[in-house]
């Protein structure tokens, strides 16, 4: 897990991905990085996915409250 959550964490890795996942999987990643000690990258990973969603995305908001997205999301599947 610790080479996954490397793989994921370095910088530039959600720049250049998170625009093409769906907000589900976006969701999943950004758990599961916060969840192996990756909270940056977690945060990073939702906002740069927020950038290329819709007004009627799951994440359009997100730049504005990636904190407390990322609070509801880690309660959400405890």
């Amino acid at each position: 897990m610790r080479l996954f959550a490397e793989a994921f964490s370095r910088p530039g890795a959600a720049r250049e991905l998170a625009t093409a996942m769906e907000c589900a999987e976006v969701d999943a990643l950004a758990r599961l990085l916060a969840e192996l000690g990756e909270r940056r990258a977690a945060l990073e990973w939702l906002v740069d996915h927020a950038r290329g969603d819709d007004f009627d995305d799951a994440h359009w908001s997100v730049p504005v409250d990636a904190e407390q997205y990322l609070e509801r999301l880690m309660g959400r599947w405890s």
